[in-house]
């Protein structure tokens, strides 16, 4: 036994000495490799620190000082050694993690986080704009982890780059930034260069149209730079900045005089050669220009035209402003200039930004002038052929961009590069394209416009008509006096559509409606004869013109989802009593946090059993079941319709979609700006699916499969191969009004993938819509392609005794 004993302790001796000793080895390697790195080998250096964390892996030596270290100092070797973002990243967040736990809250943990902090300052100035907007967020959340932050001029500048990335994104997070620097340097009066963070709030305030706050922050720092005597490129700044303050608010002698200030400073300081002497050459005709003084402005805008160092496509742009009313052609010629060169620019960057940050860059800076500039020159030149084209272009392009493709999907290309061109050919010689666009940010000369681009196959150019959105309201509330019948809705939307656009009775209209005309039976507006529009022309609603190409091709029904009388509390019917509080209940508890009591409780009491659409689903089941093969019809009824279940669709969608249900809309506009009201529309149109009340057992609810779909949740999935959505619910054609496009169920189906919808644009009754559901079916299994099975359908029911009142049939649309 003694020698067995004696065997084990020398083993354990023998073991121990070579751990040692290879400890000792990877000590070695990793003051080998600070050693390279001194003497700038970095990329040796991380070779051998790699090598060295290998060994310590080797004999589990995974939670000590050393690896710490090693982990450290492989994620600087990486950063210096210019690898990417990801390298630096995974080795230092796990030097930071290993030694919380080693060491907790000590000097030496707090000095890895600034060093992660200060690499993604690093990375973010190489990343480029927008993806270093995220790398920027996570460095300052970083740096606020420690004590001493406040005293890190590398927290300063990271606060400073992030505000002014923000500047053409989201300007309101810029002033929040640089309110929050001021703020710290004045609370701790820090050293650096607060003149600079002052100077740039100011210029944020500017940005947002707040003038007395900007010529507040503005005159400290001119004051301070000019009392300093020194002129510098901090000084031509400044200058610049005043300049452009005082031609916002319309004071031009003022704007030229700071501005020529700033063009003395810098043909001092840097000389003429330089691209801030040709944007101070374009800044100067500009304002030279609106103060009257017509030749000099021209004359300092055409060198900064031809200079070498010129943004030869905002000086484009400011041409194009002044040759508007001089000469149409050069107008055109400047802008389009321009638009091609921003078109370039905003796809890049669009491409890399997240959902959200795509929104606010579609609605600020350098993006709302692709959409403001040709629709202000083509009503400067109305009878400009490539102007009109290049303002339609411009239409396409936002409604592509906006309503398909924020949330980042890969979208055809042919929808993405649409032009006037491909919709004029599209066209039949008896059909026509009306293409609308309202926005509120792009009301150039004064009161809410309606832009509305008509389009016929033998026009070089589209027409453009102006509709009144004052008088279009004033009409939908039944204040525009009126001595017949007819709805003055004629008047002030088709009468001048139908006058531009020489088309016969019977011929085809695809109309594309947009804000508060989305959400209005368009097609059923009646002119003095008493005549419905849908009647007397065959109206086709889209999305956008872009779609009209596709609407050519027939398309086979081969399989069926239907979902219907669906059980929403996975409860006993006769259940009555209290409903549980809104904290209860994920959506109702986030409402009533927003609204109140009213809207909530409201709201929920009427999300009761629908027994007809039981009837309607089994109905369409039995018309199916005798032209399809039973598998390709699937029924999803009681506690069968979930939130899960609709998901698995996804990527393997049927033909047709058909949802009898409560849809909901819940509108705060009133509460939020639009961006956040974006998103809150995402998040609050949508459907009830089965269980969606079912709220005893908590553990039962996720935000994923809580029987809510939700507008974002559908926008999500893939229904690429789905032909036609029926949406069977009350009100699930409205939606929030965006100052582009709708947010909704309209647009999160079509952002998934679906070709058609069939919605309704008010409360709808059950009987009629059975009926109008049923016939449809039957229609559409009769061979009709589904627009003529749904028009006839509606006739159906128009000419039905007990559904031919206009609230029965009129209400339920179809776009395409």
């Amino acid at each position: 036994m003694k020698y067995w004993i004696a065997f084990f302790i020398n083993l354990f001796v023998f073991i121990g000495l070579q751990a040692q000793n290879t400890i000792e080895e990877a000590i070695h390697l990793h003051e080998q490799a600070l050693e390279l790195s001194d003497n700038g080998q970095d990329e040796e250096a991380f070779n051998l620190v790699i090598k060295a964390l290998s060994i310590l892996d080797s004999i589990d030596q995974k939670e000590t000082s050393l690896y710490a270290e090693c982990l450290h100092d492989a994620g600087m070797f990486a950063i210096m050694g210019e690898k990417d973002l990801d390298t630096f990243s995974h080795y230092i967040k796990n030097s930071i993690n290993l030694k919380k736990k080693l060491y907790g809250n000590s000097e030496d943990y707090y000095w890895s986080v600034q060093c992660y902090a200060d690499g993604l300052l690093y990375y973010s100035e190489n990343l480029g704009f927008p993806t270093n907007i995220s790398s920027l967020e996570e460095a300052i959340k970083s740096y606020e982890t420690i004590p001493s932050y406040q005293t890190l001029p590398s927290y300063y500048n990271a606060l400073n780059y992030l505000a002014q990335l923000y500047e053409n994104i989201d300007i309101s997070k810029s002033i929040s930034y640089g309110s929050k620097i001021v703020h710290l340097v004045r609370l701790n009066k820090f050293n650096c260069d607060s003149i600079t963070y002052i100077s740039n709030l100011g210029n944020y305030y500017k940005e947002d149209e707040q003038y007395d706050k900007a010529l507040y922050y503005l005159n400290i720092a001119l004051k301070y730079r000019e009392e300093a005597n020194i002129k510098n490129d901090k000084l031509r700044i400044s200058y610049e900045r005043m300049a452009s303050l005082y031609a916002r608010i319309g004071e031009y002698d003022k704007a030229c005089s700071y501005e020529e200030k700033a063009k003395g400073i810098e043909e001092l300081v840097n000389g003429k050669g330089t691209s801030s002497y040709a944007a101070i050459l374009m800044n100067y005709g500009c304002y030279l220009y609106a103060n009257n003084d017509f030749e000099r402005g021209l004359e300092f805008l055409q060198k900064a035209y031809f200079h070498s160092k010129s943004n030869k496509s905002n000086v484009a742009f400011n041409l194009a402003n002044i040759y508007s009313r001089r000469n149409a052609d050069s107008c055109y010629v400047y802008l389009k200039e321009f638009w091609d060169s921003t078109i370039i620019q905003l796809d890049n960057n669009m491409t890399r930004m997240p959902e959200v940050n795509r929104f606010h860059y579609m609605a600020n800076g350098q993006t709302y002038y692709t959409l403001y500039a040709p629709l202000l020159h083509s009503r400067t030149n109305p009878d400009h052929d490539g102007l009109l084209r290049l303002a339609f272009d411009g239409v396409l392009y936002h409604k592509s961009r906006l309503f398909f493709n924020l949330e980042g999907k890969k979208i055809d290309n042919k929808i993405d590069d649409f032009h006037f061109d491909d919709i004029r050919k599209s066209l039949n010689d008896n059909e026509i394209a009306v293409e609308m666009l309202y926005n509120p940010f792009v009301n150039i000369y004064g009161g809410d416009t309606f832009y509305v681009f008509i389009v016929k196959n033998n026009w070089k150019a589209p027409k453009c008509v102006y509709l009144d959105a004052n008088e279009i309201n004033k009409a939908l509330n039944g204040e525009t006096p009126t001595t017949s019948s007819y709805f003055p809705l004629y008047e002030t939307i088709w009468k001048s559509i139908l006058s531009a656009s020489e088309i016969n009775d019977n011929d085809r209209v695809y109309i594309s409606c947009d804000g508060v005309l989305s959400k209005i039976p368009i097609e059923w507006i009646c002119n003095s004869d008493n005549e419905y529009m849908g009647d007397k022309y065959d109206i086709v609603r889209v999305t956008t013109t872009i779609n009209i190409p596709q609407l050519k091709n027939k398309k086979k029904v081969n399989s069926v989802a239907l979902y219907g009388g669906l059980d929403y509390e996975k409860k006993p019917k006769e259940r009555t009593g209290n409903l549980p509080d809104s904290g209860e209940f994920p959506l109702w508890g986030y409402l009533h946090s927003l609204l109140g009591d009213s809207i909530v409780s409201n709201y929920r009491s009427s999300v009761e059993y629908l027994p007809w659409t039981f009837i309607e689903v089994d109905s369409i089941y039995n018309i199916l079941n005798d032209y399809l093969q039973p598998g390709n019809i699937t029924l999803m009824n009681d506690d069968n319709g979930t939130e899960d279940s609709f998901s698995s669709m996804s990527g393997c969608s049927p033909s047709i979609i058909h949802i009898a249900t409560h849809g909901f809309f819940i509108d705060a506009r009133e509460y939020m700006d639009w961006y956040d009201y974006y998103k809150f529309c995402l998040e609050n149109t949508g459907l009830l699916l089965s269980g969606s009340l079912f709220y005893k057992d908590e553990s039962n609810i996720s935000a994923s499969n809580d029987g809510i779909l939700r507008s974002s949740e559908i926008a999500e999935l893939d229904l690429g191969s789905t032909d036609l959505v029926v949406l069977s619910a009350c009100k699930t054609g409205l939606t929030g009004l965006a100052p582009y496009g709708l947010i909704g169920l309209q647009r999160a189906f079509k952002v998934a993938g679906a070709k058609s919808i069939i919605m309704s644009l008010e409360n709808i009754d059950d009987a009629a819509t059975c009926y109008l559901m049923t016939t449809f079916y039957r229609n559409l299994m009769k061979g009709m392609s589904k627009r003529e099975a749904f028009k006839e359908a509606q006739w159906a029911l128009r000419t039905n005794e007990y559904f031919k009142s206009f609230d029965y049939w009129a209400w339920f649309i179809m776009i395409d």
